[in-house]
């Protein structure tokens, strides 16, 4: 089990572009003998910009939660690597609608531990 608190500042010349972003995240990922190792794991993160969005009144503010899901197999190796099988849906609330969206990711993976 693990989780992780983050706080970052992100300053290109743009003052639309910088901000502050806040995060947690947490993931867990047991192995279960003869079956392989199942995760799960999810985050919040909130990020506040500085200036002005161009075009708009507005201070743009992002929040996003990603949650998801994924798997190894134990017995299972292509040239010595495990696949691993994760999807994770995101959903990010912005003011802007530019940047108002959900994806949904699907992802292959080989994973070799040493």
């Amino acid at each position: 089990f693990g989780v992780e608190v983050s706080i970052a500042r992100f300053e290109p010349e743009r003052e639309h572009l910088t901000y502050w972003d806040g995060s947690v995240s947490a993931n867990m990922s047991p192995r279960f003998d003869g079956i392989g190792a199942l995760g799960v794991f999810g985050s919040v993160t909130a990020r506040d910009y500085d200036g002005i969005f161009p075009a708009t009144d507005l201070i743009r503010e992002d929040d996003t939660v990603a949650l998801g899901i994924s798997y190894s197999p134990q017995l299972f190796e292509v040239f010595g690597e495990r696949p691993k099988l994760t999807c994770q849906v995101q959903r990010t609330a912005s003011n802007i609608t530019l940047y108002d969206f959900q994806t949904t990711d699907f992802r292959i993976a080989f994973e070799k531990s040493y």
